[in-house]
């Protein structure tokens, strides 16, 4: 692998971890500000879709890199 393609994964993966916190922030909000009617179930939705984005599906795309790094 390349600095660049180095360069590309940490960025996506840096992105990817943002994007997560954000949604995770908006569910807090929708359950904050009853912003839609089922707030509870949309937000805690969001907020657990939120927390598989930062935490699970990095893990899985750095092995999934591995495997193709090797193969």
């Amino acid at each position: 692998m390349t600095e660049d393609d180095a360069k590309k994964r940490f960025f996506f993966l840096t992105f990817l971890r943002f994007s997560g916190l954000a949604i995770a922030m908006l569910g807090v909000a929708i359950i904050a500000k009853r912003l839609v009617e089922p707030a509870e179930i949309l937000g805690y939705t969001l907020i657990a879709v939120g927390v598989i984005d930062v935490i699970v599906v990095p893990q899985l795309l750095v092995r999934a890199w591995k495997n193709a790094d090797k193969g």
